[in-house]
């Protein structure tokens, strides 16, 4: 939605007449989350797939009052657009559930790109595909993360009086932070 407004900016359009297309739509974006928190709740898929196809052709509508006042570009990029802004909607079908934006996805980007491009830090593709892994699986599902810390970083935290001890093969220093050792040893996908 931000990007429509931007590209209303850009091309001419008056802030009081932005933020009217801006309220327009939101709510059309947000009565379909709202469906979607109703089926999560009701499992009533003919219904949200009624809202998704109305807040679609919604969209569209849009896009042609806009491109008829005078603004193509934008009119454009809703249109070609708006069957991406209802994928979190399509995904609660199968109940799936993703964000509705794309906060939490920047998020993440962000705390990747910051430990990429820490100083005196230099990551392998291996390496740097095993942290992405396991930061991906600590967004996404929580539970999974949880059990992976204790069982594999600090299972003697999750049971003091354990004999387990921890991979040989990976450890962290407690006063520098840094892994020694083969990092490759923990795919998410090769534990269920």
């Amino acid at each position: 939605m931000k990007d429509s407004l931007y590209k209303l900016w850009a091309e001419g359009m008056s802030r009081q007449e932005r933020e009217t297309v801006g309220v327009e739509m939101k709510q059309l974006l947000y009565t379909l989350v709202n469906s979607v928190k109703k089926h999560l709740e009701d499992y009533d898929g003919e219904a949200l797939r009624n809202r998704i196809e109305s807040t679609v052709k919604g969209l569209i509508a849009l896009a042609e009052r806009l491109k008829m006042k005078g603004y193509p570009k934008t009119a454009a990029f809703i249109k070609s657009n708006a069957k991406f802004m209802v994928t979190f909607a399509k995904l609660a079908l199968k109940n799936i559930q993703i964000p509705y934006t794309s906060n939490v996805i920047e998020r993440l980007m962000g705390e990747i790109s910051k430990r990429c491009k820490h100083k005196w830090m230099h990551w392998s593709t291996e390496g740097l595909e095993n942290i992405l892994q396991i930061i991906l699986v600590r967004y996404t599902n929580p539970q999974f993360y949880k059990q992976f810390w204790k069982t594999y970083i600090h299972p003697t935290q999750s049971n003091p009086h354990s004999q387990h001890q921890s991979n040989p093969s990976l450890h962290r220093t407690r006063d520098t932070g840094e892994t020694h050792g083969n990092a490759s040893f923990f795919n998410p996908l090769d534990i269920r």
